[in-house]
């Protein structure tokens, strides 16, 4: 789903790769992470993420849209596979400077698909800054197709959002979204939290401020 997603994206923006060095390709602990960072023209960045660990039996794709010259929420997709269950979360993050006005076209979404099991992340420091629109759900292979279908339109109408959105100093926007990679190194985060432990916490800051949320480009 990860490159479907991608691609969508490539379909309507520039997007240019960048050279992230040794953080391509991290195995380690019996994990490993393919990783990439991309430009995107007049928009912002992106980064995608797939791991495979437990000899295959867990999967991870992850996608992350940082719109760092629109005024537009960040973007966050992730999608688990364990041993026939689906474990999927589309989030909104408030990193906009004018933080005015809903996205009722990505609610009636999730209001779409309402009728997939909800996952129950429990309380995080960095709840305040999800927006209604986020979701998470968990559910067994069968809906496969089900979960496709709502990541494809979910972002086609976060994409929507994006070509409609109002230009932004990208300073701004970089520093607003900053404050929420610090706050992962300082609170905690389920994928930050790993990275430091495979790579140290130096190595995984520099991959998540300068090449996964692209906050300090």
């Amino acid at each position: 789903m990860v490159e479907t997603i991608l691609k969508t994206t490539e379909q309507r923006y520039q997007v240019i790769e960048r050279d992230i060095g040794e953080y391509k390709r991290i195995k380690k602990n019996g994990f490993d992470f393919e990783i990439h960072s991309y430009e995107i023209e007049g928009v912002g960045y992106c980064s995608l993420i797939k791991m495979k660990a437990m000899l295959g039996l867990m999967k991870m794709e992850t996608f992350v849209l940082n719109p760092t010259d629109k005024d537009v929420p960040l973007f966050s997709f992730d999608l688990i596979k364990v041993m026939g269950n689906l474990t999927l979360l589309l989030e909104m993050y408030d990193t906009r400077i004018k933080k005015e006005g809903d996205f009722p076209k990505i609610a009636q979404i999730k209001e779409e698909y309402a009728s997939l099991p909800d996952h129950d992340l429990g309380e995080h420091w960095y709840d305040y800054m999800k927006l209604s629109t986020s979701l998470a759900k968990r559910v067994k292979k069968k809906y496969s197709k089900e979960i496709e279908e709502l990541i494809v339109k979910y972002f086609d109408k976060y994409l929507m959002a994006l070509d409609g959105g109002e230009s932004s100093a990208k300073s701004s926007k970089q520093a607003i979204s900053d404050e929420y990679v610090k706050g992962l190194f300082a609170n905690g985060g389920p994928s930050t939290d790993q990275f430091i432990k495979l790579i140290g916490r130096e190595k995984a800051e520099d991959l998540f401020a300068n090449y996964v949320f692209s906050t300090r480009v």
